[in-house]
């Protein structure tokens, strides 16, 4: 699927009576037509970007979705929160260098990981995270995921809205 056609799906399953959960799962199925990707979440971070939360991930028994982790300040925080740039690592080395469960990553089958930041009203509030083997993300490949940033917007401004009025659907 076209990544605009992505866009236009997602507009209209929210038009629709559709779970937050059902909302993500659609959005992930419809990535996998873009981009192969072995473990694909999104995460949300608290307004002063210290408190980091899973809020979608297509491995909900392997790599969860609850519980917070603290943000630390490092150059991972700094190119993705501060300078809103997206984070691309083509080695576990790399990955252990920022992430702490950089071995569940690993016994997960990844070796790369691109980090692209949701951006809003000039602040990055999520990112969009994708991860594969060693060397995935070249150049072609991190096109590809960056353009699903639409969509990714879209799930995670659904996820507000529903959280704003108090919907929770399970998660």
């Amino acid at each position: 699927m076209h990544n605009s056609n992505i866009t236009h799906h997602l507009l209209n399953k929210i038009s629709e009576k559709i779970s937050v959960n059902a909302l993500f799962e659609e959005f992930y199925q419809q990535s996998a037509s873009v981009i192969d990707v072995k473990i694909f979440t999104i995460t949300k971070f608290e307004e002063n970007s210290t408190i980091a939360s899973r809020i979608y991930t297509n491995i909900p028994e392997s790599y969860p979705t609850f519980g917070t982790k603290p943000v630390t300040e490092d150059y991972w925080s700094e190119q993705v929160l501060n300078n809103q740039k997206s984070f691309i690592s083509n080695s576990i080395e790399e990955i252990a260098d920022v992430f702490p469960d950089y071995e569940l990553i690993e016994t997960l089958g990844c070796g790369s990981c691109i980090n692209v930041p949701i951006i809003i009203n000039d602040q990055v509030l999520a990112t969009l995270n994708c991860l594969n083997t060693k060397d995935f993300y070249q150049e072609t490949q991190i096109e590809k995921v960056k353009s699903l940033i639409h969509g990714a917007t879209i799930c995670y401004l659904y996820n507000e809205l529903n959280n704003k009025r108090g919907i929770n659907d399970g998660r």
